[in-house]
C-alpha cells in the first residue's frame, strides 16, 4: 500500500530479521489468528529498528500500516499513518526544505490515509486529505518543473490518482446526502454542480486511460481503463438513482441509466480485448483481468435488477429477459470464481507436496502476499453472485428457487462468522463482522434484505421476514460504518486507487 516509504536498500536490512522473514509464511497461512501474529512480529521488528533510523522506523510502520488495512484494522491503520506523516514532515524540518523524494513519500502516506479513511466511511475526511494530497502534488510538479520541462507519464497518473480520490470521496458524500434521507426540495442547480464535482474527474480519467490503451495496447492501461470506466458509471447510475428519486427529468434520466449500461460494457468489452491476447500475458495479470471482469459483471447485473436504491425499486418485478440477462452476467462471474477456487486448491495441494525450499524474500511478493492462495477469499464474492441470482428469481414469483440460493449463500458467509449468533455483542465472532470489509458488509446486509423481501411476498412467512429485517437492522447498526450503511449495493464496485 506505501511502494514509496520503502526503498530496496532499507528493505534488505529490514528482511534479515526472523520477524519480517516469517510474514510472508504467516500471511499464507489458514491460520485464524494470524492478524494478532503478523502484529506480534511486527511490533518485535519496531522494538529493534524504531531507534535506529527514521527510514527503518518508517519501513517498519509502513508494513503495520499495510497490512492492518488488509485486515480492516482500519483505525489502527489511519493511526499508524498519521505517525509516518508526522515522522517525515520532522525530517522534513531538519533538512530545512521539501525534497522531491521526500514529497513523494508524502503523497503515498496521504493516499493510503485518504483511502483508509475511504474504507472506513469517513468521506469528509477522506475529502479533506485528498485536497491536502492535491495541493502537495502541485506544489511537487511546479518544483519539479524548474529543473525538467519533461512532465512524465508518471506525474500524469499521479495526478490523475489524486482526482479519482477527490472525486470518489465527493461521490460517496453526495450519495450520503441526496440518497440516505429524501430531501423534500431539493435545489437542482446545488445537486448539478456537485455532480459535475465528481462526475468530470471520473470521466477524465477514464477517457485519459482509454486513449492510452487504444494508442499502446498496454495491458496495465487497459485494466485501468476498464477500473477506472466502471467508476464513472456506477456514478452515472447514481446519479439516475437521485433523478429517480426525486422524480426529476423522467425522459432524461431513462437516457442516463442506458449511458451508465452503455459505460459498464464498454469496460467489460475492454477486459475480454485483453483476455483475447492470452497467450501474451503472464497469469498474474490474466487472473486479476479475470477477477476485475467478474466484479463488473455483478455490477451491471445490479443495474437491471436494482433499478432505483430505495425500497420500491428493490421489489420490482423484472421482466423474465432482464432475468435472462441479469442470470447470465452472474453465471459468468460466477464461473470465474470457480475457475479460481479450483486453481488455488490445486495450488496449495502442490506447494504441500512439492515443497523447493525458501525463496528471496522480496518487498514486492511481501505486499503482494494478501491471501490470494486462500480459497477463502472468493467465498464472499461467489455469496454475492449468488444473491444476486435469488433476486432475480423472487421478482420473477420463483420463491423455492430464490430461497435455495439464498441458503446457499448464507451457507458460504458462515464459515466467514456471518452466522446468526454472531449477532450477539457478547460473542467473541462479533467483532469479525465489524472488521470485515466495507464491500462485503453490504452483501451481507443485501443477502438479508432479499431473504427479508422473499419471505414478506410468500404466504404465511411474514413473521420470518420481520425477524430477517431486525437481524439486518442489527447488523447494520452494530457493524457497518455509518457512512456505508445505506449506501447503494453497487458501491461495492467502486475502485480506490492506490498513488
Amino acid at each position: 500500500m506505501l511502494p514509496h516509504t520503502i526503498s530496496n536498500e532499507t528493505f534488505e536490512a529490514m528482511s534479515f530479521l526472523p520477524e519480517i522473514q516469517s510474514l510472508a509464511t504467516l500471511i499464507s497461512s489458514g491460520k485464524d489468528n494470524k492478524h494478532a501474529a503478523v502484529e506480534s512480529s511486527l511490533k518485535r521488528a519496531h522494538d529493534i529498528f524504531s531507534k535506529m533510523s527514521p527510514e527503518y522506523n518508517i519501513g517498519i510502520l509502513a508494513l503495520q500500516a499495510h497490512y492492518q488495512n488488509m485486515f480492516h484494522d482500519l483505525k489502527a491503520s489511519s493511526q499508524v499513518l498519521r505517525e509516518i506523516k508526522q515522522i517525515e514532515q520532522q525530517q522534513q524540518q531538519q533538512a530545512q526544505g521539501v525534497s522531491i523524494d521526500s514529497s513523494s513519500v508524502l503523497l503515498s502516506v496521504l493516499n493510503a490515509q485518504a483511502k483508509v479513511e475511504w474504507k472506513a466511511g469517513n468521506f469528509y475526511e477522506a475529502q479533506r486529505i485528498s485536497m491536502e494530497m492535491q495541493s502537495l502534488h502541485d506544489s511537487k510538479q511546479n518544483n519539479e518543473s524548474k529543473t525538467n520541462e519533461n512532465i512524465t507519464i508518471v506525474k500524469e497518473r499521479q495526478d490523475l490518482c489524486v482526482k479519482t480520490s477527490l472525486a470518489l470521496s465527493k461521490l460517496l458524500l453526495f450519495s450520503c446526502n441526496y440518497l440516505y434521507e429524501h430531501n423534500d426540495d431539493p435545489d437542482s442547480e446545488t445537486i448539478q454542480k456537485v455532480i459535475s464535482s465528481f462526475l468530470n474527474p471520473l470521466y477524465e480519467v477514464s477517457n485519459y486511460f482509454q486513449d492510452e490503451y487504444d494508442k499502446n495496447d498496454n495491458v496495465l492501461d487497459g485494466l485501468m481503463a476498464a477500473r477506472t470506466l466502471s467508476n464513472y458509471a456506477i456514478a452515472q447510475m447514481m446519479i439516475h438513482y437521485t433523478n429517480t428519486m426525486y422524480d426529476r427529468d423522467v425522459d432524461d434520466n431513462e437516457s442516463q441509466k442506458q449511458k451508465a449500461t452503455n459505460s459498464l460494457k464498454e469496460a467489460i468489452s475492454i477486459l475480454d480485448s485483453i483476455l483475447d491476447n492470452g497467450t501474451d500475458i503472464d497469469n498474474n495479470i490474466s487472473k486479476t483481468t479475470k477477477a476485475v471482469k467478474a466484479d463488473l459483471l455483478c455490477t451491471l447485473a445490479k443495474f437491471i435488477i436494482y433499478p432505483s436504491h430505495d425500497d420500491k425499486g428493490r421489489n420490482k418485478k423484472i421482466t423474465q429477459e432482464d432475468v435472462s440477462k441479469a442470470s447470465e452476467l452472474c453465471r459468468g462471474a460466477l464461473v470465474i470464481y470457480e475457475e479460481f477456487i479450483a486453481s488455488d486448491q490445486q495450488a496449495q495441494q502442490q506447494q504441500t507436496t512439492n515443497d523447493d525450499g525458501e525463496s528471496k524474500l522480496t518487498l514486492d511478493s511481501l505486499l503482494n502476499n494478501n491471501n490470494t492462495s486462500d480459497m477463502m477469499m472468493w467465498k464472499p464474492f461467489m455469496a454475492n453472485i449468488l444473491t444476486l441470482i435469488a433476486s432475480c428469481y423472487a421478482r420473477t414469483g420463483s420463491a423455492v428457487t430464490s430461497q435455495g440460493l439464498l441458503e446457499s449463500s448464507m451457507d458460504i458467509l458462515t464459515p466467514l462468522s456471518l452466522s446468526s449468533s454472531s449477532l450477539s455483542s457478547n460473542n467473541e465472532t462479533g467483532d469479525a463482522l465489524s472488521a470485515l470489509s466495507p464491500y462485503t458488509q453490504l452483501w451481507y446486509r443485501d443477502l438479508l434484505g432479499e431473504y427479508a423481501n422473499l419471505c414478506q411476498n410468500w404466504e404465511k412467512r411474514e413473521k420470518d421476514a420481520e425477524k430477517l429485517n431486525q437481524r439486518r437492522q442489527d447488523f447494520m447498526e452494530k457493524h457497518i460504518m455509518e457512512g456505508w450503511r445505506y449506501q447503494p449495493s453497487i458501491t461495492s464496485g467502486l475502485f480506490f486507487p492506490v498513488y
